[in-house]
């Protein structure tokens, strides 16, 4: 055991700086409206740079949002597979899987939608989802 280190009552090292375990409660902050005041004035100078962080975050925000439901409309799929695609063949092929993942998947979506349409249509099924919704769901009539 190096000089720096000191053991408590239970046998357990403390560090140099005297910081207990993860499990123990950190220092509790003696001013914090004076601390606020300080990181106020600190900040000042920097009003207009943190004006432009706040625009482009809250646009950001709203774009994260609404361009999923835009590309879903554009391609004819629902925003969760859009958001889907781009994880799924993000996480695949990194940024060229993004960019190319919601047309591959439409195309993917478009040939299985087909596919189930052509067998309801042999079997003479309904091919409409709505007749095949319960009574009792939330979207029944």
């Amino acid at each position: 055991m190096s000089g720096k280190e000191t053991r408590t009552s239970a046998g357990r090292r403390r560090g140099p700086m005297g910081h207990g375990g993860h499990g123990m409660p950190g220092e509790k902050a003696k001013d914090f409206r004076g601390t606020m005041k300080k990181l106020a004035v600190y900040l000042g100078a920097y009003k207009v740079p943190l004006l432009f962080v706040v625009i482009f975050a809250i646009g950001s925000t709203i774009f994260n949002i609404v361009g999923p439901k835009i590309l879903g409309n554009s391609t004819g799929i629902s925003s969760f597979w859009v958001l889907f695609s781009i994880l799924l063949f993000g996480g695949l092929f990194g940024f060229a899987g993004m960019v190319l993942g919601v047309p591959v998947f439409a195309m993917i979506y478009s040939v299985i939608s087909r596919m189930v349409s052509y067998g309801l249509r042999s079997r003479g099924l309904p091919q409409e989802t709505e007749d095949y919704m319960g009574r009792t769901g939330p979207l029944s009539k």
